[in-house]
């Protein structure tokens, strides 16, 4: 089973090809994942993606996730923890290009269950079954506020309630807003 850790940073995982652009942080293969990634098609089983994304510059989003689909094999599952669009995070850092929420993927599921209305818009070749949106209060990584990581997944639980409906409510009217949000893709080829 192929597993592909991309922008691995200082989190390197043992039996994963750990990629990084920055020589200065252990990883396999150094690379600019923006631009054509060094890997055959229908490689990977399993890829995970922990802040990477926002990074990538948005005019090359859309073609980092065809290469992205090129890379994996049908079945395929990408796991994905991204700042959420109310998290102060997502604007804060210099690099960050791009911002997620409920249904970012949606113009891209085979099957549109997320409910938005694509009307056959269609911007790039990948093609994924959303299985999980996860809007997270805190960072999966967070220790910087003690007690509060122990409720944390009281709230995530609480906000995830009510299934798409419920999420794009919370999305809305949760003053506080949300960190993270964590996403799970099916590559359907």
């Amino acid at each position: 089973m192929a597993k592909l850790h991309l922008g691995c940073g200082l989190d390197y995982k043992e039996s994963w090809i750990n990629v990084d652009f920055n020589r200065e942080v252990k990883a396999d293969i150094y690379c600019d994942i923006s631009k054509k990634m060094p890997f055959k098609n229908n490689y990977f089983d399993e890829v995970l993606m922990d802040n990477v994304l926002e990074h990538i510059k948005r005019d090359r989003l859309l073609f980092f996730l065809d290469n992205l689909y090129r890379i994996c094999k049908n079945g395929a599952k990408i796991r994905i923890y991204v700042p959420h669009f109310t998290s102060t995070a997502a604007f804060k850092h210099l690099t960050h290009y791009n911002f997620f929420g409920v249904t970012s993927f949606g113009i891209m599921e085979a099957k549109n269950k997320s409910g938005i209305n694509v009307s056959g818009e269609r911007y790039n070749k990948a093609r994924f079954n959303v299985l999980k949106e996860r809007l997270m209060v805190l960072s999966q990584k967070s220790d910087n506020f003690g007690f509060m990581n122990k409720f944390a997944s009281i709230f995530d639980w609480f906000f995830n309630l009510g299934g798409l409906r419920g999420k794009l409510f919370w999305e809305k009217f949760n003053i506080f807003g949300f960190e993270e949000i964590y996403f799970e893709l099916e590559v359907v080829k």
